[in-house]
């Protein structure tokens, strides 16, 4: 059995990394999954060739050499330092460092869940102690840091893991490094100090939030008025977040702004605007209502409903809230098509209070998209355009079918991963009258052809009959109000759509209604849920709900216009 270990590194202000606890997001760590070299996992961790570690690198020194390295001085003891002979040579600044970053990367051996973390505790040791002797040193103010940062990120990993008397150590060691002679270490130690007790907090290891606050204003104050202390103030406010304490967050929301007012930058003004637009979405708790919709809760949408008013009823209504709204409806449309109008509606009128014109427009387009696509259940549907050969599509070859229309394009990633839950439904029902079309999204036709050479479909797809209104300008596109893709319309015998964006579970469980001839015997709809992927659209980091069961936010969300842009650019 093998154990996830989660390192909380050592972090600055303006680059505040949030750790939650032990084994968050990680992989169980050997020689197959760390991007690190390591040794063999069935002998020792050490070669000829390989750098000493601490305990090796002192003897070695002390010795030339001879004898076989001991194991490791416990925790609380430091490296050895005084007490030898005059003629024994002392390891430099620069060995030290070489011992200190190697054992950092290093990875502990594959094992039982209990071996590796002994062997993961053996190397946090080793590597405080090689810590604690490049600090004897008094090195320059580099050294002090890199060393500091070592020992904490030790620290801090040891006591998730629950090590006894890690955590008394790891805030001894910050505050005894405020006292050090430079500023600027002083300054670093008073980061450090904060960011180890707001870890704390988040792991339940200090529950005075009082405490955590009072710290966090006090070293804010001290800090250069600009964009980073905004971002900081953010980070912080969603551990507070986390906990359900909104108000708390909010309050910390409104001081960072208010710490960088008044101010002649433009950049800085919209940031600190931002903070206090969020600070209002943490007050609503926009997480819980977003939850509650999820879970169809009673009276859920009244309530929903009633937040979106709190957001939208000043004079004016902000970018950093459109925007949110904006995903807030993405996320809601596809599983909560109700509550998604509410959002619509309510932005059609926001956006006329708005100062940000150019968002303004790009809103109001998204509006009237989403007004298209809100009229396509219930009516009949038609397809128009040619074939990956040039001839035109017949749509009426389809009559007495029930078809799954699929937009799609060959380099959107949701779309392929979508993929082989349409094929294992397609080759399910399809002698049961199921067909599959597809709406081809690429701006050539030769991306589709290579795409078929290599993964050939099963089903045609249509492109645009017009060379000049291809991809997102496909007149089927447009004419739907489709916005993101994979954008799914299931169609029935009839030719009438009667659901949109069936995917994973919910298109097999659509089929076994349509058809139930050939529904399977067991309780489990066929479909083939697709592979999940990071979230290309999310809300701001301290608004955003934790996904729950039956959330609104899609772990493989459909790509939009906007993404795909943004990737080929950085392509």
């Amino acid at each position: 059995m093998s154990c996830k270990i989660y390192l909380c590194p050592a972090l600055t202000l303006c680059a505040l990394v949030l750790c939650t606890g032990c084994g968050a997001d990680s992989t169980p760590v050997n020689s197959q999954t760390t991007k690190y070299e390591v040794g063999d996992e069935t002998s020792d961790s050490s070669d000829g060739n390989s750098t000493p570690s601490i305990t090796e690198l002192d003897a070695s020194v002390a010795r030339g050499g001879q004898d076989e390295p001991k194991r490791p001085a416990p925790m609380n003891q430091t490296a050895a330092a005084g007490g030898q002979s005059a003629d024994v040579v002392q390891p430099t600044v620069e060995q030290i460092v070489g011992v200190m970053r190697r054992l950092r990367q290093q990875q502990p051996k594959q094992g039982t869940e209990e071996e590796v973390i002994a062997d993961f505790v053996n190397i946090q040791t080793q590597v405080i102690q090689a810590a604690e002797m490049l600090l004897g040193m008094n090195p320059e103010d580099d050294a002090v840091r890199e060393a500091a940062e070592a020992k904490i990120e030790a620290l801090s990993a040891m006591s998730q893991l629950g090590t006894k008397g890690a955590m008394d150590q790891l805030f001894a060691f910050t505050d005894d490094l405020k006292k050090h002679q430079s500023k600027a270490i002083q300054a670093f130690a008073s980061q450090q100090a904060f960011v180890t007790l707001l870890n704390a907090f988040s792991a339940d290891q200090v529950t005075d939030a009082q405490q955590v606050i009072d710290a966090y204003k006090q070293l804010a104050a001290e800090q250069p008025k600009e964009g980073g202390l905004l971002t900081f103030g953010r980070d912080v406010s969603s551990r507070f977040i986390e906990k359900g304490m909104n108000k708390e967050a909010a309050d910390l929301l409104l001081y960072t702004a208010s710490l960088v007012q008044p101010t002649e930058d433009p950049r800085l003004q919209a940031a600190s605007e931002s903070l206090v637009e969020q600070a209002k979405f943490a007050e609503v708790d926009l997480g819980a209502k977003l939850n509650a919709v999820a879970d169809q809760e009673e009276g859920a949408i009244e309530e929903f409903t009633k937040m979106l008013g709190q957001l939208t009823n000043g004079e004016t209504v902000g970018a950093t809230t459109l925007q949110t709204l904006m995903q807030i409806a993405s996320m809601l449309e596809g599983q909560h098509g109700e509550a998604a109008s509410k959002v619509y509606d309510v932005l059609e009128v926001s956006i006329a209070k708005t100062t940000e014109a150019e968002l303004g427009e790009v809103i109001k387009e998204s509006i009237d998209k989403y007004r298209l696509r809100s009229e396509i259940v219930g009516k009949p549907f038609t397809l128009e355009g040619n074939l990956i050969d040039g001839t035109p599509f017949d749509w009426s070859q389809y009559k007495g079918k029930v078809v799954l229309v699929d937009f799609w394009a060959t380099w959107c990633g949701p779309c392929l991963q979508e993929m082989p839950n349409i094929r294992a439904n397609y080759e399910k029902y399809r002698e049961h009258g199921f067909e599959v079309v597809g709406v081809n999204l690429d701006d050539e036709v030769q991306e589709l052809k290579d795409f078929n050479s290599l993964q050939p479909l099963p089903w045609p797809s249509v492109l645009s009959a017009d060379a000049s209104a291809v991809g997102w300008e496909h007149p089927m596109v447009t004419k739907n109000g489709v916005a993101a893709i994979p954008f799914l319309v299931l169609v029935d015998r009839e030719g009438t759509a009667i659901a949109l964006n069936t995917r994973g579970s919910a298109l097999g469980e659509k089929l076994a209604e349509l058809i139930p001839d050939a529904a399977p015997t067991s309780d489990t709809a066929p479909g083939v849920e697709p592979t999940s992927s990071d979230p290309a659209n999310s809300a701001p980091p301290a608004e955003k709900a934790a996904p729950a069961e039956n959330s609104p936010v899609d772990d493989n969300p459909p790509q939009t216009r906007t993404e795909a842009t943004a990737e080929s650019t950085s392509e």
